[in-house]
C-alpha cells in the first residue's frame, strides 16, 4: 500500500497526485542534502530549480488550490462538525509557515547570487526544514483532511470537488507559466 493511500483512495485524486509529486521532489531534495553533507559542495542550479518548484508549483498552484477549494469546503463543514476547525487552523498555519520559509530561502539565494558564499549552510538548513515540514504537512492532509472530507461529503460532492481541483490546475497553470515567462523576458530584455 502506498504511503498516501487510505480507505478513501478514490477521493480527491488530483490532490493525492499533487502530494505524490511533492513527495517525490522532497525525496530528491533529501538525497541531495545527504550527498551535499558527504561531499561539501553546493549545486546552485539545483537549488534554483527547487526554489522555482516550491514557489511555482507548491505555493502558486497547490496551496492556492487547497486554500480556495478544499479549505473553503472545510469551512462549510465546520458548522456541522466543530472539531474540523482545529484541523483547518493547523493546515492554514502550516501553509503560512512553509510560505515564509520559501521566501526566506529565496532571499538567501539572492544573497548567494551576488557573491555572499557564506550563506550556503543556511540554504541547506532551510531546505532541510522545508522538506521536514512538507512531509508532516502532506501526511496530515492525506490522513486527516482527505479522510474528513470523504467521511462528511457525498460521493457526488467529492467528484465535483475533484473536478474543481482539475479545473483549477488547468486554468492556474496557464497563468503561472505565462507570467513566469513574461517576467523572465522583462528581466532580461
Amino acid at each position: 500500500m502506498n504511503k498516501f493511500e487510505n480507505k478513501n483512495s478514490n477521493s480527491l485524486i488530483n490532490l493525492k497526485e499533487d502530494h505524490l509529486l511533492i513527495w517525490d521532489v522532497v525525496s530528491y531534495i533529501n538525497k541531495y542534502l545527504y550527498e551535499t553533507e558527504e561531499c561539501d559542495r553546493l549545486d546552485i542550479d539545483l537549488i534554483s530549480s527547487i526554489i522555482e518548484f516550491f514557489n511555482t508549483f507548491v505555493v502558486s498552484l497547490h496551496f492556492a488550490k487547497e486554500e480556495e477549494i478544499l479549505f473553503s469546503e472545510l469551512k462549510k463543514m465546520i458548522a456541522i462538525e466543530n472539531n474540523l476547525g482545529q484541523l483547518l487552523t493547523e493546515l492554514e498555519l502550516e501553509h503560512t509557515d512553509i510560505k515564509a520559509l520559501i521566501i526566506q530561502l529565496i532571499i538567501i539565494k539572492k544573497s548567494y547570487d551576488v557573491g555572499n558564499n557564506s550563506v550556503t549552510n543556511e540554504m541547506i538548513e532551510l531546505l532541510k526544514e522545508i522538506t521536514k515540514k512538507y512531509v508532516e504537512h502532506i501526511k496530515k492532509e492525506d490522513e486527516q483532511l482527505i479522510t474528513q472530507l470523504s467521511n462528511y461529503l457525498s460521493p457526488s460532492r467529492l467528484v465535483t470537488l475533484d473536478y474543481e481541483l482539475l479545473l483549477f490546475n488547468q486554468t492556474t497553470t496557464r497563468h503561472i507559466f505565462r507570467d513566469l515567462i513574461a517576467e523572465r523576458y522583462r528581466n532580461n530584455y
